[in-house]
């Protein structure tokens, strides 16, 4: 009865270990974080919108800006 604790144990634990590896390794395929300068959410840069050094989350944002600055 001992083993089979033991065992379940070890089992628990590997398992644990392996979860903990693939969730560290998702994390790091997001890359750098950017704050929307309208809104301030963040999310991926490559996903970013740009203008005069200021990131946008979506058109809208980045729209209004730009015709704010024109």
């Amino acid at each position: 009865m001992i083993r089979l604790l033991l065992l379940l144990l070890l089992i628990f634990v590997i398992w644990g270990f392996i979860n903990r590896y693939k969730s560290r390794k998702n994390v790091t395929k997001i890359g750098l974080m950017v704050s929307c300068d309208h809104c301030g959410i963040f999310f991926p840069k490559q996903e970013a919108l740009y203008l005069d050094q200021h990131y946008y989350c979506c058109k809208a944002h980045y729209e209004e800006n730009r015709s704010k600055n024109s």
